[in-house]
């Protein structure tokens, strides 16, 4: 019954809890969030008003090379379309990432 419950998304209550088992309590952030975590900890080093930004959802730039980016946010393959999801999580969080390359090819 208790293994139902869980399988159906429902949280027990404290009495129900075994005080010998572990319970796994769901992330309060979305799973993109937790895709960039590493990405975001890194880019608010760099910039560092950035997280302000992020939390007032105020409008915020930033631009810079594949290099520089490939440096602060490393990936497997150093394309500007393997930024592209990052770019996106970005702007709806109201920063835009421009990335460009030596092409001048922007996204």
């Amino acid at each position: 019954m208790y293994l139902q419950r869980m399988l159906d998304n429902e949280i027990p209550t404290y009495e129900e809890v075994d005080p010998k088992r572990v319970i796994l309590i769901p992330r309060q952030y979305s799973q993109e969030e937790s895709l960039f975590d590493e990405d975001l900890k890194n880019l608010k080093t760099r910039f560092a008003d950035l997280g302000i930004a992020m939390l007032n959802k105020t409008p915020y730039k930033i631009e810079m090379s594949l290099v520089e980016i490939s440096q602060i946010c490393p990936r497997n393959r150093q394309r500007i379309d393997s930024y592209d999801r990052l770019r996106r999580y970005l702007l709806t969080k109201g920063v835009e990432l421009i990335v460009y390359s030596q092409k001048t090819k922007k996204i």
